[in-house]
């Protein structure tokens, strides 16, 4: 949805970055499998100034539909991630195991893109047809005489 004071666009602007941190920070500990999908719950505590806190992030968040914040969210988040991950790999074309084609772009309703990470550099070769060399001095340890 559009912000429309500058007050929650930066407030918006806030809770992006902050997510985005968390998960930079944690990706080394999330599995990238493609055509899945991982659900964060991030839980935010607000200034009377409207600073964001970051508080903890749950790698398993209820999804409980107990308040009217939450209740249309969970109705169409999970199922519109399924959707993505079904798009993403081809559907009902899928071939094999693997993806049948670069991922389409997939409707995405009212959600949007907030960080996509540069793709690696490939390296010639890969790392398992790559040689490995170490060159220098030994130091041995001083003895005393």
């Amino acid at each position: 949805p559009a912000m429309v004071s500058p007050d929650m666009d930066r407030l918006d602007r806030s809770l992006r970055r902050l997510s985005v941190q968390a998960l930079l920070c944690a990706r080394e500990r999330v599995d990238n499998r493609p055509g899945n999908f991982e659900v964060f719950g991030f839980d935010f505590m607000f200034s009377d100034l409207l600073h964001a806190y970051l508080i903890e992030v749950n790698s398993s968040p209820t999804m409980e539909r107990n308040t009217p914040v939450l209740k249309p969210w969970c109705l169409t988040s999970l199922a519109t991630c399924s959707r993505w991950s079904w798009e993403a790999r081809g559907g009902a074309t899928l071939k094999g195991k693997g993806w049948a084609t670069a991922p389409p772009a997939c409707d995405t309703g009212d959600w949007e893109l907030v960080f996509k990470e540069p793709d690696a550099p490939r390296v010639p070769g890969g790392i398992n047809g790559s040689t490995l060399s170490v060159s220098g001095t030994s130091i041995l340890p001083h003895r005393a005489v």
